[in-house]
Parts: C-alpha cells; sequence; structure tokens
C-alpha cells in the first residue's frame, strides 16, 4: 500500500518550512501516519507488516516567492 501525504509538501511550498502553517500539516500528517500503524496493529499484521517513511526533499526557507502565472491570470 502506498499512503502518500501530499498536505506537507503543499503547505510548505506555500508557507514556507518552520512556519505555524507547516508545522500543523506535519502534526496533521503524524496523526494520519499514527491511525494507520494502530490499524496494522488492530488488524494483528505488525509482525509481518514494514513501514518505510520517507521524503521526496528537504526545505529552505524561501527568501523570495516568484508566482509566474499571477501575470497570466489577470484580466486584460
Amino acid at each position: 500500500m502506498l499512503f502518500h501525504l501530499l498536505i506537507t509538501d503543499t503547505i510548505q511550498h506555500r508557507y514556507g518550512p518552520q512556519s505555524p502553517a507547516a508545522y500543523t500539516a506535519i502534526a496533521l500528517a503524524d496523526a494520519h501516519l499514527a491511525q494507520v500503524l494502530r490499524a496494522i496493529d488492530d488488524a494483528g499484521i505488525g509482525e509481518q507488516t514494514t513501514v518505510f517513511v520517507t521524503s521526496d526533499h528537504g526545505f529552505a526557507k524561501p527568501s523570495k516567492l516568484v508566482n509566474p502565472n499571477v501575470i497570466s491570470a489577470k484580466p486584460a
């Protein structure tokens, strides 16, 4: 099973890492992962289950945001 938590990536791209929104998104992802781990335990399959938690990249706090679609989205 693949369980992809998009919220952390999306929020950190939008609001930056170490922002209040980012910490909230990480807490939500943590809660969702806890639910999955509880479900594994409740199903009695913990001994034959391996869980990998990965990330696609890290984050550095942006000093400037560029939104190129803003220009093209404005009415002429």
